[in-house]
């Protein structure tokens, strides 16, 4: 890969990225929050938002919210 494509890659990686976070990509920090509010037994979900404490929408959340 010459100099001239990684630059353009670079761009573009830099571009979604700033796009994603503008159009809300933040949206799943209060997500986070609740999954893990519940995990602590500090807040009590419903029984359909259960899965928000688990370990794989836990892992899942910070994820997207990093990204």
């Amino acid at each position: 890969m010459d100099e001239a494509t990684l630059v353009e890659v670079l761009q573009g990686i830099a571009l979604a990225i700033a796009l994603a976070a503008c159009a809300g990509i933040r949206a799943w920090l209060p997500l986070l929050l609740a999954g893990g509010l519940h995990r602590a037994g500090l807040l009590q979900l419903g029984s359909s938002f259960d899965f928000l404490g688990s370990n794989r929408a836990l892992i899942l959340f910070g994820v997207a919210s990093v990204l």
